[in-house]
């Protein structure tokens, strides 16, 4: 029995065309990077946390607030306008660079990716 799932041929050719530039446009990149959980770093170095408790201290310190009013206001802004960061901008002209000084120095270790 033959299906005929198949899109014809001449439709096929714009998607080959496409293909091809996308493959050419992928070839030349030079640097990829991948921002997938604990796959750098492992789960233990609680990567995630320390941002959350720098962002958190962040926060309080800039608008003089308590730490717990601080923690809602990190999430609602990040609710609010995808990032927390751009919800401090927005609020409280929240300079980025100032703001992502913040996590500059994070206790990392590497993951043993390879396992004996």
């Amino acid at each position: 029995m033959h299906h005929n799932w198949c899109l014809p041929q001449d439709r096929l050719q714009p998607t080959y065309r496409y293909m091809n530039l996308l493959s050419e446009q992928l070839r030349s990149t030079e640097t990829w990077i991948f921002d997938l959980d604990n796959t750098l770093y492992c789960a233990s170095t609680n990567l995630f946390g320390q941002i959350d408790v720098r962002m958190k201290s962040f926060i309080a310190d800039f608008l003089d607030i308590e730490p717990i009013e601080a923690f809602k206001i990190q999430k609602q802004y990040f609710r609010d306008y995808g990032t927390t960061l751009r919800g401090l901008m927005n609020r409280h002209n929240v300079d980025p660079k100032t703001f992502l000084n913040t996590f500059t120095i994070l206790t990392l270790s590497y993951c043993n990716l390879i396992q004996s």
